[in-house]
């Protein structure tokens, strides 16, 4: 795909509408080749899974599934890490298809026409068909191990072995991951510990590769980490097993390690876009937060945690500063402009809301002083950008489209004061 035309399509996905970005994947989901093109959906990504909508359910989403938890994007790839990068799926899946009976093929693409991911009893039905062939051909065709200081084609193998045993897993992965309500789980009943510790039992019995991996894909599928280790310690009957304990440590200590790796990529992080920002630095705060809460006996180093906390709260005050005086400011002042279109005040809100975001990150750090200083010393940039008080009614509707941004940054109180004094403004030059 050339340049301009990935730049074309990227453009299908900015600020648009949930029915415009819903009817655009539908067009894509229609295409006989995605190729590029599906790279394109990854900023979006966190959307579709809000939104989720009805993605056929095809050979190649099919063979997918029991990967999909570990797969991250390429620059968020890290070697040595029990992740796929997603720029190699399209590797998988080809050397997959071109390797499977083609009769098998057939067979199974016949009875996935017209059906959809929400088709659980297809998926597990075809799944437990086509992921252990799959498992066979990955084997089968790992490239032999490089010597000396290939680390390219050591990381691709790795890659390529993980795969192969999540797939050989899949079966067992989808069965349980099927099962289960929407991430993130808020509360884990009784019968759901119990299928956990059942899944983790039956992991054992194919190796600690298999338990380690089945047991970071549930971390990824419950949305938890905290909750990942403690299923680890003690879903289940009985004692917890050595091979248990063992990968709820490994576990533990990379959950640690990509916490103060991604605190320190936030902290020093230039001015990135608002939106972005706040999803990272809720995630890594609500991960710090659970770990932080959970029972004494989780495998994590809590005095790093500490450092992990100090780190975040640099970056949440750092990057809420340039957020609120910068990107989210800039386009209050440009919703004064007659021109303005929806997808800009769309993007303004949601800038917005991630600002808020970001303080609600920070409040739960113990930032209270510092996020009211920040917000509440930026409120008079935001008075001087108003728009000044005239007689149209597009005047009107571009004041409403601010006092919006004003009540979700400063809140209700704030849009309605800003909302009375220019009505007094109004009042007095008419006078």
């Amino acid at each position: 795909m050339s340049k301009l035309a990935r730049a074309d399509l990227a453009g299908l996905f900015h600020n648009v509408t949930d029915r415009k970005l819903l009817q655009t994947v539908a067009l894509i989901d229609r295409l006989p080749k995605r190729g590029a093109v599906d790279d394109l959906l990854a900023p979006v990504r966190p959307r579709l899974q809000r939104l989720r909508p009805p993605r056929p359910l095809t050979l190649r989403r099919l063979l997918t599934f029991p990967l999909e938890e570990l797969l991250v994007p390429a620059a968020a790839w890290r070697p040595g890490s029990p992740r796929l990068s997603r720029d190699l799926l399209g590797e998988i899946q080809q050397t997959v298809i071109s390797g499977l009976d083609p009769e098998l093929v057939r067979e199974i693409e016949g009875r996935l026409a017209g059906r959809t991911m929400r088709d659980k009893a297809m998926i597990l039905r075809c799944g437990e068909r086509l992921w252990p062939a799959s498992a066979e051909v990955l084997a089968g065709s790992l490239p032999p191990s490089p010597a000396g200081g290939d680390s390219k084609g050591r990381n691709r193998r790795q890659q390529l072995e993980i795969a192969a045993e999540l797939v050989r897993i899949g079966p067992m992965l989808a069965a349980l991951f099927l099962a289960l309500p929407e991430k993130p789980l808020r509360h884990l009943d009784e019968a759901q510990l119990e299928r956990m510790g059942t899944f983790l039992q039956e992991l054992e019995g194919k190796g600690g590769r298999a338990l380690s991996l089945g047991a970071e894909a549930l971390g990824q599928r419950l949305g938890d980490a905290a909750a990942m280790l403690e299923v680890l310690l003690h879903a289940g009957a009985g004692k917890t097993s050595a091979l248990r304990l063992s990968a709820a440590n490994d576990a533990g200590r990379r959950v640690v390690a990509e916490l103060d790796e991604a605190a320190e990529q936030l902290r020093r992080a230039g001015r990135q876009p608002a939106t972005a920002l706040a999803d990272e630095m809720v995630q890594l705060v609500g991960t710090l937060s659970a770990l932080e809460a959970g029972p004494p006996d989780l495998p994590v180093d809590r005095a790093a945690l500490k450092q992990i906390a100090h780190k975040a709260a640099k970056a949440v005050e750092g990057h809420l500063q340039n957020v609120v005086y910068g990107e989210v400011l800039d386009g209050f002042k440009a919703l004064a402009s007659p021109d303005t279109d929806e997808a800009t005040v769309l993007a303004v809100e949601a800038a917005a809301r991630a600002a808020r975001k970001l303080g609600a990150a920070g409040r739960q750090l113990g930032l209270n002083g510092q996020i009211d200083l920040v917000v509440k010393s930026a409120l008079d940039d935001y008075r001087r950008a108003i728009v000044k008080a005239g007689a149209s009614a597009d005047d009107e509707e571009r004041v409403m489209d601010q006092l919006r941004i004003v009540e979700i940054i400063f809140g209700a109180d704030a849009a309605a004061d800003l909302l009375m004094a220019r009505h007094r403004g109004r009042l007095a030059k008419s006078a």
